[in-house]
């Protein structure tokens, strides 16, 4: 009985009648992957160039919050155009 259940979970999630859900993972995953990757590269980067220059942690972290700072704005710049996009139209947007 709990078998059945499961798989037809499964099958539901799977199937076409819910596009929206899974893109919306997708959305989140490339949102999460983009907060993070990319500044993990800066900051790398940065402690590359100061073990080369000897500048001790100072690029690592301004190269850190360099690339913290534009992905949390163009992830909320993405946000916003998306709800705009999404309220166009609405009664309670005119």
């Amino acid at each position: 009985m709990g078998s059945e259940v499961v798989r037809e979970v499964a099958r539901s999630a799977h199937s076409t009648r819910h596009p929206s859900v899974w893109n919306g993972l997708g959305t989140g995953m490339s949102q999460a992957l983009e907060l993070t990757i990319g500044p993990l590269l800066f900051a790398l980067l940065g402690v590359w160039i100061d073990s080369v220059l000897g500048t001790g942690p100072w690029f690592a972290v301004g190269l850190l919050v360099f690339a913290m700072t534009g992905a949390t704005l163009s992830a909320y710049y993405r946000y916003t155009a998306r709800a705009e996009a999404e309220e166009r139209g609405k009664p309670w947007a005119r």
